[in-house]
């Protein structure tokens, strides 16, 4: 088996937390060392949606809020 999906390229740090979404499997969250938080379309390998400066330090942590919202 080839577990290995796609590399999450957009980042210009290291992801340090990644989320799958609860209800659809294709969208997944990451975060990364510079604060920025991204959600990628892994269907289409591409991002659908960034915040550049979501924390002044690394990103530990995300979660799905109960209204699709990301939280970290």
């Amino acid at each position: 088996s080839k577990p290995f999906l796609f590399a999450l390229s957009g980042h210009r740090d290291g992801v340090y937390s990644l989320k799958r979404h609860p209800k659809d499997v294709s969208l997944l969250a990451s975060g990364s060392g510079d604060g920025e938080i991204r959600i990628w379309s892994a269907g289409r390998r591409e991002t659908r949606w960034r915040a550049t400066s979501a924390h002044r330090g690394m990103v530990r942590a995300l979660c799905y809020g109960r209204d699709d919202r990301i939280l970290s």
